[in-house]
């Protein structure tokens, strides 16, 4: 499974027969374009509804399906789960688990996280602007989870044309002393049948 990403939220997941999308409108609310884009499946958190089928192709699959309610589906092999009143989707392939996070409640409680199973990658907003939990709960919530692989979303970069309040990545690096960082353009990743014991990995996708 390989992931990129577009910006803000929006994330591309591309798995062995299915690839994802998530909360591509999202982008609009700190000043970036959505571009034209290839993807099977788009994962949405706020309730702006679908996007406009023009914008979007299909890459392994006849046509584009837009998730925005709650549920189980199951998508070609990949499993794809989001628990009413939730802005988090696990993604299960085979042995590969990746929870995505979008629109998180900035009054979130981090007992929602509880019981999360062995999880590879873990996509989490990390901006702490009017929006997001506060780093500290932020920490607490990637402490529950125990990913293999934390990468940061939702923060501030340098061609947003809005979103002042965001921080930026690297305040949240440093506050939380994580020290395994690394920037990449995309992230490789395969399941595996035993969890690695060593520290967490952020990967900043740029």
């Amino acid at each position: 499974m390989k992931i990129k990403s577009l910006g803000y939220l929006t994330f591309f997941l591309s798995f062995e027969k299915v690839d994802v999308l998530t909360d591509p409108l999202s982008l609009e609310d700190v000043g970036l374009k959505f571009p034209k884009t290839k993807a099977d499946v788009i994962l949405h958190t706020d309730t702006r509804g679908v996007v406009d089928e023009k914008k979007v192709v299909p890459t392994k699959k006849e046509e584009v399906l837009n998730i925005t309610n709650p549920g189980e589906f199951e998508l070609g092999g990949l499993m794809v789960r989001r628990n009413v009143g939730s802005a988090t989707y696990i993604l299960d392939e085979e042995l590969l688990r990746v929870v995505y996070i979008g629109h998180i409640s900035k009054d979130v409680k981090v007992d929602a996280f509880k019981d999360m199973g062995d999880v590879e990658v873990l996509i989490m907003p990390v901006g702490d602007g009017k929006n997001f939990p506060e780093f500290s709960v932020i920490e607490k919530i990637v402490t529950q989870i125990e990913p293999l692989v934390l990468i940061p979303s939702g923060f501030r970069t340098d061609n947003m044309s809005k979103g002042e309040d965001l921080a930026k990545v690297d305040d949240f690096v440093k506050q939380a002393g994580y020290t395994n960082v690394k920037r990449e353009k995309t992230l490789s990743v395969s399941g595996s049948v035993e969890k690695d014991v060593r520290n967490m990995d952020v990967v900043i996708l740029e």
